[in-house]
Protein backbone atom coordinates (compact mmCIF):
# COMPACT_ATOMS: atom_id res chain seq x y z
CA UNK A 1 0.00 0.00 0.00
CA UNK A 2 1.36 3.31 -0.43
CA UNK A 3 0.99 4.40 3.11
CA UNK A 4 3.00 2.25 3.85
CA UNK A 5 5.74 1.86 1.14
CA UNK A 6 8.13 4.58 2.10
CA UNK A 7 8.41 3.19 5.88
CA UNK A 8 9.36 -0.52 3.93
CA UNK A 9 11.05 1.47 2.10
CA UNK A 10 13.39 2.86 4.65
CA UNK A 11 13.51 0.03 6.93
CA UNK A 12 14.94 -1.99 3.93
CA UNK A 13 17.81 0.06 3.14
CA UNK A 14 18.64 0.11 7.44
CA UNK A 15 19.33 -3.80 6.75
CA UNK A 16 21.16 -3.24 4.33
CA UNK A 17 23.08 -0.98 5.79
CA UNK A 18 23.62 -2.64 9.20
CA UNK A 19 25.17 -5.99 6.82
CA UNK A 20 27.84 -3.47 5.90
CA UNK A 21 28.05 -5.07 2.47
CA UNK A 22 29.23 -3.72 -1.11
CA UNK A 23 27.43 -3.94 -3.92
CA UNK A 24 29.24 -7.02 -6.46
CA UNK A 25 31.39 -5.82 -8.86
CA UNK A 26 29.63 -5.70 -12.31
CA UNK A 27 30.81 -8.08 -14.92
CA UNK A 28 30.36 -7.89 -18.54
CA UNK A 29 28.79 -10.87 -19.82
CA UNK A 30 27.93 -12.71 -23.14
CA UNK A 31 27.93 -10.53 -26.35
CA UNK A 32 29.63 -7.94 -23.99
CA UNK A 33 32.00 -9.99 -22.53
CA UNK A 34 33.78 -11.01 -25.70
CA UNK A 35 33.01 -7.89 -27.82
CA UNK A 36 35.98 -5.93 -24.98
CA UNK A 37 38.41 -8.35 -25.78
CA UNK A 38 41.16 -8.03 -28.47
CA UNK A 39 40.39 -8.04 -32.02
CA UNK A 40 37.09 -7.84 -31.00
CA UNK A 41 37.24 -4.82 -29.32
CA UNK A 42 38.58 -2.64 -31.89
CA UNK A 43 35.68 -3.49 -34.58
CA UNK A 44 32.87 -2.93 -31.92
CA UNK A 45 34.65 0.69 -31.17
CA UNK A 46 35.11 1.24 -35.01
CA UNK A 47 31.23 0.65 -35.34
CA UNK A 48 30.84 3.17 -32.55
CA UNK A 49 33.08 5.75 -34.11
CA UNK A 50 31.39 5.50 -37.59
CA UNK A 51 27.50 5.83 -35.59
CA UNK A 52 29.03 9.30 -33.46
CA UNK A 53 30.08 10.41 -37.26
CA UNK A 54 26.54 10.13 -38.55
CA UNK A 55 23.76 12.69 -38.27
CA UNK A 56 23.55 15.12 -35.66
CA UNK A 57 25.93 13.14 -33.63
CA UNK A 58 29.02 14.72 -34.89
CA UNK A 59 28.28 18.06 -33.90
CA UNK A 60 28.78 16.80 -30.09
CA UNK A 61 31.89 15.95 -28.40
CA UNK A 62 31.09 14.51 -25.18
CA UNK A 63 29.95 10.70 -26.47
CA UNK A 64 33.32 11.16 -28.76
CA UNK A 65 35.54 11.38 -25.16
CA UNK A 66 33.89 8.91 -23.72
CA UNK A 67 34.19 6.35 -25.84
CA UNK A 68 37.79 6.99 -25.93
CA UNK A 69 38.12 7.01 -21.79
CA UNK A 70 35.40 3.88 -21.88
CA UNK A 71 38.67 2.47 -24.44
CA UNK A 72 40.85 3.21 -22.25
CA UNK A 73 39.89 2.03 -19.42
CA UNK A 74 40.52 -1.49 -20.42
CA UNK A 75 44.55 -0.88 -20.31
CA UNK A 76 45.02 1.89 -17.90
CA UNK A 77 44.89 1.77 -13.97
CA UNK A 78 41.71 2.93 -12.16
CA UNK A 79 43.55 6.10 -10.54
CA UNK A 80 44.55 7.06 -14.36
CA UNK A 81 41.63 6.36 -15.98
CA UNK A 82 39.48 8.46 -13.03
CA UNK A 83 42.16 10.82 -13.35
CA UNK A 84 41.41 11.17 -17.68
CA UNK A 85 37.85 11.37 -16.32
CA UNK A 86 38.10 14.38 -13.90
CA UNK A 87 40.16 16.27 -17.06
CA UNK A 88 37.76 15.72 -19.90
CA UNK A 89 34.72 16.48 -17.83
CA UNK A 90 36.37 19.70 -17.17
CA UNK A 91 37.26 20.35 -20.89
CA UNK A 92 33.59 19.08 -21.73
CA UNK A 93 31.98 21.44 -19.71
CA UNK A 94 33.89 24.61 -20.60
CA UNK A 95 32.65 23.76 -24.79
CA UNK A 96 30.51 26.15 -26.50
CA UNK A 97 28.25 23.15 -27.03
CA UNK A 98 28.43 22.35 -23.28
CA UNK A 99 27.32 26.41 -22.52
CA UNK A 100 24.29 26.11 -25.62
CA UNK A 101 23.02 22.71 -24.41
CA UNK A 102 22.94 24.13 -20.61
CA UNK A 103 21.29 27.26 -21.64
CA UNK A 104 18.65 25.01 -23.51
CA UNK A 105 18.36 23.11 -19.86
CA UNK A 106 17.32 26.08 -17.83
CA UNK A 107 15.02 27.19 -20.74
CA UNK A 108 12.81 23.84 -20.84
CA UNK A 109 12.64 24.39 -16.88
CA UNK A 110 11.68 28.14 -17.27
CA UNK A 111 8.84 26.75 -19.80
CA UNK A 112 7.88 24.19 -16.79
CA UNK A 113 6.91 26.81 -14.28
CA UNK A 114 4.64 28.28 -16.95
CA UNK A 115 2.21 26.02 -15.79
CA UNK A 116 2.18 27.18 -11.91
CA UNK A 117 0.72 30.38 -12.87
CA UNK A 118 -2.67 31.70 -11.24
CA UNK A 119 -5.86 29.67 -11.72
CA UNK A 120 -3.90 26.76 -13.12
CA UNK A 121 -6.29 23.81 -13.14
CA UNK A 122 -5.62 19.87 -13.42
CA UNK A 123 -7.31 18.39 -16.54
CA UNK A 124 -9.03 15.08 -15.75
CA UNK A 125 -11.20 14.83 -18.70
CA UNK A 126 -11.25 15.55 -22.44
CA UNK A 127 -13.08 15.35 -25.51
CA UNK A 128 -11.46 15.91 -28.63
CA UNK A 129 -13.09 16.36 -31.69
CA UNK A 130 -11.61 15.65 -35.20
CA UNK A 131 -9.98 11.81 -35.26
CA UNK A 132 -7.51 12.45 -38.23
CA UNK A 133 -3.59 11.85 -37.60
CA UNK A 134 -3.60 15.45 -35.02
CA UNK A 135 -6.51 14.71 -33.19
CA UNK A 136 -5.69 10.73 -33.07
CA UNK A 137 -2.38 12.18 -32.02
CA UNK A 138 -2.79 13.89 -29.11
CA UNK A 139 -6.13 11.59 -27.97
CA UNK A 140 -3.31 8.98 -27.38
CA UNK A 141 -1.31 11.30 -26.01
CA UNK A 142 -3.53 12.51 -23.05
CA UNK A 143 -4.72 9.03 -22.25
CA UNK A 144 -0.95 8.10 -22.46
CA UNK A 145 -1.12 10.73 -19.57
CA UNK A 146 -3.94 9.05 -17.65
CA UNK A 147 -6.42 11.52 -18.78
CA UNK A 148 -10.11 10.28 -19.39
CA UNK A 149 -10.54 11.06 -23.01
CA UNK A 150 -13.06 10.60 -25.84
CA UNK A 151 -12.06 11.29 -29.55
CA UNK A 152 -15.07 11.99 -31.87
CA UNK A 153 -15.15 11.92 -35.85
CA UNK A 154 -18.01 10.62 -38.18
CA UNK A 155 -15.31 8.24 -39.81
CA UNK A 156 -15.99 5.10 -37.84
CA UNK A 157 -12.63 3.57 -39.89
CA UNK A 158 -10.66 7.06 -38.75
CA UNK A 159 -11.32 6.02 -34.79
CA UNK A 160 -10.69 2.84 -36.02
CA UNK A 161 -7.47 3.93 -36.83
CA UNK A 162 -6.67 6.37 -33.78
CA UNK A 163 -7.21 2.92 -31.29
CA UNK A 164 -5.26 1.01 -33.53
CA UNK A 165 -2.09 3.47 -33.63
CA UNK A 166 -2.30 3.60 -29.56
CA UNK A 167 -2.44 -0.20 -29.65
CA UNK A 168 1.03 -0.26 -31.67
CA UNK A 169 2.63 3.00 -29.70
CA UNK A 170 1.75 0.64 -26.14
CA UNK A 171 2.82 -2.81 -27.93
CA UNK A 172 6.00 -1.54 -28.75
CA UNK A 173 6.59 0.17 -25.27
CA UNK A 174 5.78 -2.84 -23.80
CA UNK A 175 7.98 -5.33 -25.91
CA UNK A 176 11.00 -2.50 -24.49
CA UNK A 177 9.83 -3.41 -21.38
CA UNK A 178 8.59 0.12 -20.57
CA UNK A 179 5.16 -0.53 -19.69
CA UNK A 180 3.41 -3.85 -18.38
CA UNK A 181 0.86 -5.16 -19.99
CA UNK A 182 -1.86 -4.67 -17.41
CA UNK A 183 -0.60 -0.49 -17.28
CA UNK A 184 -0.99 -1.02 -21.54
CA UNK A 185 -4.52 -2.27 -20.81
CA UNK A 186 -5.23 0.57 -18.59
CA UNK A 187 -4.12 3.14 -20.77
CA UNK A 188 -6.18 1.86 -23.48
CA UNK A 189 -8.97 2.05 -21.70
CA UNK A 190 -8.62 5.78 -21.10
CA UNK A 191 -8.88 6.33 -24.66
CA UNK A 192 -12.73 6.00 -25.70
CA UNK A 193 -13.98 6.75 -29.65
CA UNK A 194 -17.51 7.59 -30.76
CA UNK A 195 -19.33 9.03 -33.23
CA UNK A 196 -21.32 11.24 -30.69
CA UNK A 197 -19.97 13.62 -28.01
CA UNK A 198 -22.52 12.52 -25.75
CA UNK A 199 -22.47 14.14 -21.90
CA UNK A 200 -20.59 17.33 -21.89
CA UNK A 201 -21.31 17.68 -18.29
CA UNK A 202 -18.26 16.70 -16.67
CA UNK A 203 -15.66 17.53 -19.53
CA UNK A 204 -12.63 19.81 -18.56
CA UNK A 205 -11.17 20.58 -21.94
CA UNK A 206 -12.86 20.39 -25.22
CA UNK A 207 -10.32 20.37 -28.17
CA UNK A 208 -10.90 20.77 -31.87
CA UNK A 209 -8.48 19.43 -34.24
CA UNK A 210 -10.56 19.68 -37.70
CA UNK A 211 -9.66 21.31 -41.02
CA UNK A 212 -8.29 24.73 -41.52
CA UNK A 213 -11.84 26.50 -41.88
CA UNK A 214 -12.57 29.04 -39.37
CA UNK A 215 -16.38 28.90 -40.05
CA UNK A 216 -16.17 25.19 -38.90
CA UNK A 217 -14.18 25.52 -35.70
CA UNK A 218 -16.54 28.58 -35.02
CA UNK A 219 -19.80 26.52 -35.61
CA UNK A 220 -17.86 23.46 -33.42
CA UNK A 221 -17.03 25.76 -30.10
CA UNK A 222 -20.71 27.11 -30.40
CA UNK A 223 -22.29 23.48 -30.42
CA UNK A 224 -19.67 22.43 -27.88
CA UNK A 225 -21.48 25.10 -25.75
CA UNK A 226 -25.03 24.49 -27.18
CA UNK A 227 -24.37 21.06 -25.57
CA UNK A 228 -23.71 22.00 -21.89
CA UNK A 229 -20.09 22.70 -21.66
CA UNK A 230 -19.49 23.92 -18.24
CA UNK A 231 -19.21 27.42 -18.08
CA UNK A 232 -15.19 26.53 -16.92
CA UNK A 233 -14.04 24.13 -18.92
CA UNK A 234 -11.45 25.18 -21.66
CA UNK A 235 -12.27 24.90 -24.90
CA UNK A 236 -9.45 25.13 -27.16
CA UNK A 237 -8.29 24.98 -31.02
CA UNK A 238 -5.10 23.22 -32.46
CA UNK A 239 -5.08 25.42 -35.45
CA UNK A 240 -1.75 26.15 -37.12
CA UNK A 241 -2.74 29.69 -38.30
CA UNK A 242 -5.69 30.73 -37.74
CA UNK A 243 -6.89 33.57 -35.49
CA UNK A 244 -7.83 32.48 -31.97
CA UNK A 245 -9.89 35.62 -30.91
CA UNK A 246 -11.87 35.07 -34.29
CA UNK A 247 -12.90 32.18 -32.61
CA UNK A 248 -14.06 33.10 -29.41
CA UNK A 249 -16.42 35.34 -30.53
CA UNK A 250 -18.75 32.67 -30.83
CA UNK A 251 -19.45 31.66 -27.38
CA UNK A 252 -20.02 32.95 -23.72
CA UNK A 253 -17.08 33.50 -21.75
CA UNK A 254 -14.57 33.83 -24.30
CA UNK A 255 -11.46 34.02 -21.76
CA UNK A 256 -11.73 30.32 -21.94
CA UNK A 257 -11.18 30.03 -25.38
CA UNK A 258 -7.14 29.22 -26.31
CA UNK A 259 -4.93 27.93 -28.71
CA UNK A 260 -3.08 24.34 -27.79
CA UNK A 261 -1.12 23.76 -30.79
CA UNK A 262 0.65 20.39 -31.25
CA UNK A 263 2.82 19.45 -33.89
CA UNK A 264 3.26 16.53 -35.80
CA UNK A 265 3.61 13.98 -34.78
CA UNK A 266 2.44 14.72 -31.03
CA UNK A 267 3.93 11.47 -30.15
CA UNK A 268 7.52 13.01 -31.12
CA UNK A 269 7.61 16.42 -31.32
CA UNK A 270 7.93 18.32 -28.08
CA UNK A 271 6.70 21.86 -28.23
CA UNK A 272 3.14 23.22 -27.71
CA UNK A 273 2.40 26.81 -29.19
CA UNK A 274 0.15 28.14 -26.38
CA UNK A 275 -1.93 30.96 -28.11
CA UNK A 276 -3.29 34.00 -25.94
CA UNK A 277 -6.25 35.35 -27.90
CA UNK A 278 -6.86 39.57 -26.44
CA UNK A 279 -9.74 37.97 -24.55
CA UNK A 280 -8.43 34.87 -23.01
CA UNK A 281 -7.59 34.23 -19.25
CA UNK A 282 -4.74 34.11 -17.33
CA UNK A 283 -5.84 31.11 -15.84
CA UNK A 284 -6.86 29.61 -19.17
CA UNK A 285 -3.10 30.27 -20.68
CA UNK A 286 -1.60 28.83 -17.34
CA UNK A 287 -4.06 25.32 -17.63
CA UNK A 288 -3.00 24.81 -21.24
CA UNK A 289 0.70 25.05 -19.89
CA UNK A 290 0.11 22.59 -17.30
CA UNK A 291 -1.49 20.36 -19.41
CA UNK A 292 1.19 20.62 -21.71
CA UNK A 293 3.88 20.13 -18.75
CA UNK A 294 2.02 17.01 -17.56
CA UNK A 295 2.01 15.53 -21.69
CA UNK A 296 5.85 16.10 -20.98
CA UNK A 297 5.79 18.63 -23.68
CA UNK A 298 7.27 22.13 -23.21
CA UNK A 299 5.08 25.03 -23.28
CA UNK A 300 6.01 28.51 -25.08
CA UNK A 301 2.95 30.94 -25.16
CA UNK A 302 2.54 33.38 -27.81
CA UNK A 303 0.26 36.04 -28.84
CA UNK A 304 -2.35 35.35 -31.37
CA UNK A 305 -1.13 36.42 -34.97
CA UNK A 306 -0.62 34.63 -38.28
CA UNK A 307 1.06 31.88 -38.01
CA UNK A 308 2.32 32.24 -34.33
CA UNK A 309 5.81 31.89 -33.83
CA UNK A 310 7.12 28.18 -35.34
CA UNK A 311 4.88 28.52 -38.40
CA UNK A 312 5.56 32.43 -39.49
CA UNK A 313 9.45 31.80 -38.85
CA UNK A 314 9.42 28.35 -40.92
CA UNK A 315 7.37 30.15 -43.88
CA UNK A 316 10.42 32.06 -45.18
CA UNK A 317 12.68 29.44 -44.51
CA UNK A 318 10.52 26.93 -47.00
CA UNK A 319 9.55 29.49 -49.26
CA UNK A 320 12.81 30.32 -50.07
CA UNK A 321 13.83 26.35 -50.10
CA UNK A 322 11.17 25.89 -52.91
CA UNK A 323 12.89 29.26 -54.90
CA UNK A 324 16.35 27.56 -54.87
CA UNK A 325 14.75 24.42 -56.04
CA UNK A 326 13.17 26.36 -58.94
CA UNK A 327 16.03 28.08 -59.64
CA UNK A 328 17.86 24.53 -60.69
CA UNK A 329 19.52 23.40 -57.19
CA UNK A 330 18.83 19.51 -56.51
CA UNK A 331 16.74 19.01 -53.57
CA UNK A 332 19.68 16.42 -52.15
CA UNK A 333 22.21 19.26 -52.35
CA UNK A 334 19.79 21.81 -50.19
CA UNK A 335 19.07 18.96 -47.81
CA UNK A 336 22.24 18.43 -47.52
CA UNK A 337 23.61 21.97 -46.95
CA UNK A 338 21.45 22.41 -44.02
CA UNK A 339 22.10 18.82 -42.29
CA UNK A 340 25.61 19.97 -42.28
CA UNK A 341 24.39 23.20 -40.86
CA UNK A 342 22.64 21.19 -38.28
CA UNK A 343 19.05 21.14 -38.83
CA UNK A 344 17.75 17.00 -38.17
CA UNK A 345 16.18 17.48 -41.84
CA UNK A 346 17.07 19.15 -45.11
CA UNK A 347 13.62 21.70 -46.37
CA UNK A 348 12.69 19.17 -49.41
CA UNK A 349 12.35 16.55 -47.15
CA UNK A 350 10.83 18.41 -44.48
CA UNK A 351 8.08 19.47 -46.87
CA UNK A 352 7.31 16.24 -48.18
CA UNK A 353 6.59 15.38 -44.31
CA UNK A 354 4.42 18.59 -43.65
CA UNK A 355 2.74 18.05 -47.16
CA UNK A 356 2.59 20.24 -49.81
CA UNK A 357 -0.93 20.95 -49.35
CA UNK A 358 -0.72 22.03 -45.67
CA UNK A 359 2.35 24.28 -47.22
CA UNK A 360 -0.14 25.99 -49.43
CA UNK A 361 -2.33 27.36 -46.63
CA UNK A 362 -0.56 28.27 -44.34
CA UNK A 363 2.08 30.61 -46.97
CA UNK A 364 -2.01 31.78 -48.18
CA UNK A 365 -2.72 32.62 -44.33
CA UNK A 366 1.48 34.21 -44.55
CA UNK A 367 0.95 35.42 -47.83
CA UNK A 368 -2.37 37.90 -46.43
CA UNK A 369 -0.70 39.06 -43.48
CA UNK A 370 2.89 39.26 -44.97
CA UNK A 371 2.55 40.33 -48.73
CA UNK A 372 5.67 41.98 -48.96
CA UNK A 373 7.69 39.05 -47.70
CA UNK A 374 5.92 36.03 -47.88
CA UNK A 375 4.33 35.66 -51.46
CA UNK A 376 4.35 31.79 -51.81
CA UNK A 377 6.69 30.20 -54.44
CA UNK A 378 4.45 28.91 -57.27
CA UNK A 379 6.35 25.32 -56.60
CA UNK A 380 3.75 24.76 -53.69
CA UNK A 381 0.17 25.39 -56.15
CA UNK A 382 2.00 23.08 -59.02
CA UNK A 383 2.87 20.18 -56.10
CA UNK A 384 -0.93 20.37 -55.46
CA UNK A 385 -2.64 20.47 -58.60
CA UNK A 386 -0.48 17.27 -59.58
CA UNK A 387 -1.32 15.53 -56.01
CA UNK A 388 2.37 15.04 -55.34
CA UNK A 389 1.65 16.38 -51.58
CA UNK A 390 4.53 14.20 -50.34
CA UNK A 391 4.55 11.10 -48.15
CA UNK A 392 1.25 11.46 -46.99
CA UNK A 393 -0.13 11.18 -51.15
CA UNK A 394 2.88 8.36 -51.76
CA UNK A 395 5.55 10.84 -52.76
CA UNK A 396 6.55 14.45 -53.23
CA UNK A 397 9.98 15.35 -53.89
CA UNK A 398 11.33 12.36 -52.66
CA UNK A 399 9.02 9.29 -52.89
CA UNK A 400 7.17 7.26 -50.03
CA UNK A 401 9.76 6.24 -48.42
CA UNK A 402 12.11 9.14 -48.69
CA UNK A 403 14.81 7.76 -50.28
CA UNK A 404 14.16 8.03 -54.35
CA UNK A 405 13.03 10.54 -56.20
CA UNK A 406 9.36 11.29 -56.28
CA UNK A 407 6.45 12.42 -58.75
CA UNK A 408 7.70 16.49 -57.78
CA UNK A 409 10.40 15.71 -59.59
CA UNK A 410 8.36 15.95 -62.94
CA UNK A 411 6.50 18.61 -61.65
CA UNK A 412 9.77 20.80 -60.73
CA UNK A 413 11.52 20.19 -64.02
CA UNK A 414 7.83 21.55 -65.65
CA UNK A 415 7.80 24.62 -63.62
CA UNK A 416 11.51 25.34 -64.63
CA UNK A 417 10.95 25.66 -67.78
CA UNK A 418 7.82 27.82 -67.76
CA UNK A 419 10.31 30.10 -65.46
CA UNK A 420 12.02 30.48 -68.97
CA UNK A 421 15.42 31.21 -67.11
CA UNK A 422 18.43 29.31 -67.06
CA UNK A 423 19.12 27.29 -64.04
CA UNK A 424 21.57 28.08 -61.73
CA UNK A 425 23.30 26.44 -58.80
CA UNK A 426 23.78 28.62 -55.39
CA UNK A 427 26.81 27.98 -53.26
CA UNK A 428 26.32 26.23 -49.63
CA UNK A 429 26.80 29.97 -48.18
CA UNK A 430 24.25 31.30 -50.06
CA UNK A 431 22.16 28.60 -49.55
CA UNK A 432 22.83 29.10 -45.59
CA UNK A 433 22.04 33.09 -46.16
CA UNK A 434 18.78 32.81 -47.86
CA UNK A 435 17.68 30.10 -45.81
CA UNK A 436 18.79 30.88 -42.44
CA UNK A 437 19.54 34.80 -42.00
CA UNK A 438 15.67 35.41 -43.07
CA UNK A 439 14.34 32.96 -40.27
CA UNK A 440 16.92 34.82 -37.90
CA UNK A 441 15.05 38.24 -38.87
CA UNK A 442 11.58 37.09 -38.71
CA UNK A 443 12.25 35.49 -35.01
CA UNK A 444 13.42 39.16 -33.97
CA UNK A 445 10.12 40.50 -35.96
CA UNK A 446 8.03 38.25 -33.73
CA UNK A 447 9.89 39.13 -30.44
CA UNK A 448 9.28 43.19 -31.52
CA UNK A 449 5.82 42.41 -32.81
CA UNK A 450 5.15 40.64 -29.33
CA UNK A 451 4.20 37.38 -30.91
CA UNK A 452 6.34 36.03 -27.85
CA UNK A 453 7.71 37.89 -24.44
CA UNK A 454 11.58 36.95 -24.54
CA UNK A 455 14.26 36.11 -26.51
CA UNK A 456 14.48 32.87 -24.51
CA UNK A 457 10.99 31.67 -25.89
CA UNK A 458 12.82 32.43 -29.73
CA UNK A 459 15.36 29.83 -28.72
CA UNK A 460 13.10 27.20 -26.89
CA UNK A 461 10.11 27.73 -29.41
CA UNK A 462 12.70 27.16 -32.94
CA UNK A 463 14.76 24.44 -30.86
CA UNK A 464 11.57 22.28 -30.30
CA UNK A 465 9.89 23.36 -32.68
CA UNK A 466 11.65 23.29 -36.09
CA UNK A 467 14.62 21.49 -34.78
CA UNK A 468 16.92 24.50 -34.91
CA UNK A 469 20.78 23.10 -33.49
CA UNK A 470 20.48 22.68 -29.52
CA UNK A 471 24.03 22.72 -29.90
CA UNK A 472 24.30 26.23 -31.63
CA UNK A 473 22.57 28.05 -28.71
CA UNK A 474 19.45 28.79 -30.58
CA UNK A 475 18.13 31.29 -32.76
CA UNK A 476 19.59 34.17 -30.74
CA UNK A 477 22.66 32.20 -29.69
CA UNK A 478 23.34 31.84 -33.52
CA UNK A 479 22.95 35.15 -34.49
CA UNK A 480 25.17 36.53 -32.02
CA UNK A 481 27.87 34.36 -32.74
CA UNK A 482 27.38 34.80 -36.40
CA UNK A 483 27.46 38.38 -36.06
CA UNK A 484 24.33 41.00 -36.62
CA UNK A 485 25.90 43.17 -38.70
CA UNK A 486 27.36 40.03 -40.86
CA UNK A 487 22.99 39.02 -41.14
CA UNK A 488 22.18 42.35 -41.70
CA UNK A 489 24.94 43.09 -44.50
CA UNK A 490 24.48 39.83 -46.38
CA UNK A 491 20.23 40.34 -46.03
CA UNK A 492 20.96 43.90 -47.48
CA UNK A 493 23.31 42.19 -50.69
CA UNK A 494 20.62 39.74 -51.06
CA UNK A 495 17.80 42.75 -51.11
CA UNK A 496 19.62 44.39 -53.70
CA UNK A 497 20.66 41.27 -55.80
CA UNK A 498 17.79 38.73 -55.51
CA UNK A 499 14.73 40.38 -54.28
CA UNK A 500 13.10 43.12 -51.75
CA UNK A 501 12.00 40.12 -49.31
CA UNK A 502 15.17 39.96 -47.37
CA UNK A 503 15.03 43.51 -46.22
CA UNK A 504 15.93 42.92 -42.95
CA UNK A 505 13.62 44.70 -40.22
CA UNK A 506 14.08 47.93 -38.17
CA UNK A 507 14.47 46.04 -35.32
CA UNK A 508 17.26 43.32 -36.31
CA UNK A 509 18.95 46.55 -38.02
CA UNK A 510 19.01 48.18 -34.79
CA UNK A 511 20.34 45.34 -32.81
CA UNK A 512 23.34 45.10 -35.36
CA UNK A 513 24.05 48.86 -34.36
CA UNK A 514 23.78 48.67 -30.55
CA UNK A 515 25.55 45.17 -31.16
Amino acid sequence: PREKLLAVAIEEIEKLAAKGKKAKSRKLKGQAFWLSKTPLRSLAVNAAKKQLDKGQARFYPAPKAALELCVAAFTKPEADGFEQEARALGEMIATPVSKALTQLFFLTERSKRLGKGNGARNVDRALIVGGGVMGAGIAGQLANKGIDTRLCDLSGEALAKAKARLQQDLSRRVQRKQLKKHEATAIQDKLAVSSDWGSLAHVDLWLEAVVEDLAVKRKLMAQAVAKGLPSDAILATNTSSLPVDAMADAVPNPERVVGIHFFNPPEKMPLVEVIRGKRTSDAAVATACRLATRMGKFPVVTGDSPGFLVNRCLSPYLNEAARLLVEGNDPEFLDRVLLDFGMPMGPCRLLDEIGFDVATKVSEVMEAAFTDRMQPCSLFAAMVAAKALGKKSGGGIYDKDGKGQGPGRKVLDDVRARRGVPTRTASRSEVIQRLIYPLVDEAYRCLDDGVVGAEQDLDLGLVMGIGFPPFLGGITGYAKSEGLKTIVSALDELARTIDARFRPSDGLRRRAVEA
